[in-house]
Order: C-alpha cells, then sequence, then structure tokens
C-alpha cells in the first residue's frame, strides 16, 4: 500500500512522491476493516438462522395435520335448502302452532296439509356459526300434545289420521335440522308409535291396517337420515370455524373460557396467521371427516370399542366419541389417539365447533328398530287376518305387504328374528303370539328371550346380558 507527500527535490523545489506506508501498519488497517465485517456477517447468519427455524417450525404446525379436503361444500349446500316456494311442509307447521292458539280446527288443517307435502326445514342453519334459536320447538311440542288428545277422541280411522299428522310433524323436525331438533323428532315419533300402540288395542280393521301399514312404509321412505342433521351441523361450524370470537375460550364465565379478556383479541389474531389458520382447518376438517364415516358406517360394520387414552380436556372426549379413522387415502396413518392428542392441544377441543354423533347415530338407530319392526309387526297381522294363519317367514310379506322389500334389522343387518307362540319364555303372553326381533347393540341374538328396550344404545348391561330388543305382532280372536 502507498501513500504520496510532497518534499523538495535536487533543486529545492516541491514534489509529490510516493511514499509506500510499512506493512504493518497496512495489514493492521485491513485487519480492522475484517474485525468490524465479522460481527455484522455474524448478525446475519444468526438471523438467517432463526427465520430457517422459525419457516420449519411454522410450517410444520401447518402440514403436522394432513388435507383430508373439506367434509362438506357449503356454498352448495345452502343453495340446496328450501326456499319459501319449496318449503311449503314446513310453513304449513309453522302455521299450525300460530293458529293452535285461537282454538279453533284451522291448525288441523294445516297440520293435515303438512302430512300430505314433502318434509321441510323448519329453522334454515346460520351461516355465521351461531347456535339454532329452536323457537319452533315448544310449538311443535304442544302441536303434538293436541294431536295425541284429538286422536283418544275419535274413531279408529280419523284417530290415525292425527297419528300419521304426529309421524310427519317428526319427518320435518328431524330434516337438515340441528341435533337438538333432530332428537325432538325422534322424541315426537316415539309419541306417535307409543299412540299407535293404543289405537291397535282397538281390534282396527283389516282396512284400517293397511292404511297404517301404508303410512308407515311411507314414514320410512321418507324421514330424514341421521347425515342430514351431520350436514346442517356441520354448514353452521364451518361458520363459527371463521369467528373465533364465538369459541368457548372467548365466553366469559364459563368452563374454558378465558378469564383475561385482553388475552381473547390475541388468540383469535393469533389463530388468522396464514400458519395457525391452516392448521386449524386442517384439523377441522380431519375431525369432521371422521364424524361422518362414524355416522355413515352401518351399525355392523362399526370396530369393537376399546378404551381411549386419557384426554386433557373433557370436551375432547365428547367430541371423538364416534369419530372414526380413515382406512385409506389422507390421514389413514393417524390412529385415534393422534387425533386426541391433535385436538387436546389446539382451541378446537370446543364442542361447539363440532356434533355429538354419538347421541345421533343412537338415537337414530333406535328411532329406525321401532319404526322397521312395527311395519314388519303390523304386516304379519294383516298376512294373518287376510289367510287366517300366521305368515310361515317373513319373506311371505314381499312384495304385497312390504313393496320395498324386508326391512334389515339396523343393528346386524340381518333380517329381523321372527317366531310364532308358544314362547314358553314368555309365560303372560297368549301362546298363539308372534314376535319379531332385533339383535340390539350387541349384534348378538339371543332367542327374543329378554326385553331390553329400556336400555339405551350406550348401557353397559347390553355387554354382560341375554337382550333382544322384541316387537310383539298384534292379533285378536
Amino acid at each position: 500500500m502507498a501513500r504520496f507527500v510532497c518534499q523538495p527535490n535536487s533543486e529545492n523545489k516541491p514534489q509529490i512522491v510516493d511514499d509506500p506506508i510499512p506493512d504493518q501498519f497496512a495489514s493492521d488497517r485491513a485487519g480492522g476493516r475484517i474485525k468490524e465485517r465479522k460481527p455484522m456477517i455474524a448478525l446475519i447468519g444468526f438471523g438467517s438462522a432463526g427465520i430457517v427455524w422459525a419457516l420449519l417450525n411454522f410450517g410444520f404446525r401447518a402440514w403436522e395435520v394432513p388435507d383430508v379436503g373439506e367434509p362438506l361444500d357449503r356454498e352448495a349446500f345452502h343453495a340446496k335448502l328450501q326456499t319459501d316456494n319449496d318449503n311449503a311442509g314446513a310453513l304449513a307447521i309453522h302455521q299450525a302452532i300460530t293458529r293452535l292458539d285461537q282454538r279453533n280446527a284451522a291448525w288441523l288443517e294445516s297440520m293435515a296439509e303438512a302430512a300430505r307435502l314433502p318434509a321441510g326445514v323448519l329453522e334454515l342453519p346460520r351461516k355465521d356459526g351461531l347456535a339454532a334459536s329452536l323457537n319452533h320447538l315448544s310449538g311443535c311440542r304442544s302441536l303434538t300434545a293436541e294431536l295425541l288428545v284429538a286422536a283418544r277422541a275419535k274413531p279408529p280411522g280419523p284417530a290415525f289420521e292425527h297419528l300419521a299428522q304426529i309421524l310427519a310433524l317428526s319427518r320435518n323436525l328431524r330434516n337438515k335440522a340441528s341435533l337438538e331438533s333432530y332428537l325432538a323428532g325422534v322424541k315426537t315419533e316415539d309419541e306417535a308409535l307409543d299412540g299407535l300402540d293404543q289405537w291397535l288395542k282397538n281390534k282396527p280393521s283389516a282396512d284400517q291396517l293397511g292404511r297404517v301399514l301404508e303410512e308407515l312404509n311411507r314414514h320410512a321412505r321418507e324421514t330424514p337420515p341421521s347425515s342430514s342433521c351431520l350436514l346442517n351441523e356441520c354448514y353452521r361450524s364451518g361458520g363459527a370455524l371463521d369467528n373465533p370470537v364465538i369459541w368457548i375460550f372467548a365466553g366469559p364465565g364459563v368452563a374454558g373460557g378465558m378469564t383475561e379478556r385482553w388475552l381473547v383479541g390475541s388468540i383469535a389474531v393469533a389463530l388468522e396467521s396464514p400458519w395457525e389458520s391452516k392448521r386449524k382447518t386442517r384439523l377441522w376438517q380431519l375431525v369432521w371427516a371422521g364424524l361422518f364415516r362414524g355416522i355413515e358406517t352401518p351399525h355392523w360394520e362399526l370396530p369393537a370399542a376399546t378404551q381411549d387414552p386419557p384426554t386433557e380436556r373433557k370436551a375432547t372426549s365428547k367430541i371423538l366419541q364416534g369419530w372414526l379413522p380413515a382406512a385409506t387415502g389422507p390421514g389413514a396413518n393417524l390412529t385415534r389417539a393422534d387425533v386426541i392428542r391433535l385436538v387436546d392441544a389446539s382451541w378446537l377441543a370446543d364442542d361447539r365447533l363440532f356434533c355429538s354423533t354419538a347421541t345421533l347415530r343412537n338415537a337414530a338407530t333406535r328411532a329406525r328398530w321401532r319404526v322397521d319392526a312395527t311395519r314388519v309387526a303390523i304386516a304379519l297381522s294383516l298376512y294373518r287376518i287376510d289367510q287366517g294363519k300366521p305368515a310361515p317367514d317373513l319373506q311371505t310379506l314381499v312384495p304385497r305387504y312390504l313393496p320395498a322389500g324386508l326391512p334389515a334389522d339396523p343393528y346386524s343387518g340381518q333380517p329381523f328374528r321372527y317366531q310364532v307362540g308358544p314362547l314358553p319364555w314368555h309365560p303372560f303372553i297368549r301362546l298363539d303370539t308372534a314376535i319379531v326381533w332385533s339383535t340390539g347393540p350387541d349384534r348378538i341374538d339371543h332367542g327374543g328371550r329378554r326385553q331390553g328396550g329400556e336400555f339405551s344404545d350406550d348401557d353397559a348391561r347390553w355387554a354382560g346380558g341375554d337382550f333382544d330388543l322384541i316387537k310383539l305382532v298384534p292379533h285378536w280372536r
């Protein structure tokens, strides 16, 4: 390295010359610049490493949960919801509720109209994720009570028409409905069938029995399946997913709610970060996919119950009752324990975001058994009246009495069991009485010896007892 200085020449005149700097001073200055750069390089290196670490971790949070796809096309579902033009059945029921207070026969006219029409939607699901108002339930309970009173006061023919109207009411309560409304529809159906059992004690004619069977066959065809309710709940839940401020953690004074109110907004904002938004959406889809599998799988194909690992939150256990893992495709590598861990560690451990499919399945399956067993029993009664003797087997009922074929036992997937007396294990019924029975939730045929109808599907007594679900076949001499 060199420097330029001014010094006199041989003639004593100033001139500029190149004066080299000693090497040790040059190296000292260069070293100083290198030393100045090292902290900056280190800082850049550490910053880059931090960015890579963050990207890997945040990316892992998003990609740890597999993408199983949308469980429901919400826009298509909303587009198919009945409007006023094609929701006449539900509108007739709302009209009957309004007219009920007038204490005249106008409400009966509305119910007769509703019974002739396809099932409608009594309350449209909310797009914003808020729970259904269920304002129609009290009115429907009043309609059921009044129809039962009217049925008891009339001769068998007109009386059954009121029972048929209660069955129509139950279908409307279950069509694309919330879980609460669906369960109310099942209860309404039970009350109609209880009324039918009383009606049958009046020794109806063959024509009247034929009308009953015709209506029961229609009811079996048109009753909305449990998946109809689950679609409604999934649609509502999709709106709630996009609105974290209505989740339980944001609710003041509720179990699972945040006591520090200032944290609610921070959590809601954090959930909208790209990686957290992706993670919550994928986890929500993963859970809903398993809930749909649980509802759509026939009872006889359900895996044997196993003991779940303990959950950190009660909501996690409640949400995943009835959840089934995927057998193939995205998510097939995740076990039930994996999903429990993922839900437990998330803000999605919130039963407002999901539906209790175990409750829904149990109610729907038991209701299906009762309707189908009643249909078969009425068909057997008609056969005995027409032929003067009991049917030799159930297949004899097809197609004259059961045009769509024999219904399958919703628990075992096999035909219902059937036997004509004497039945020594039932000493208090007539010797020529016939019975129809289902295996019940345990899927084991115990010969129709002990009635388990008073036990719910998840009652522990099914596992250790010899119970079946038994239906007596009406018979009059």
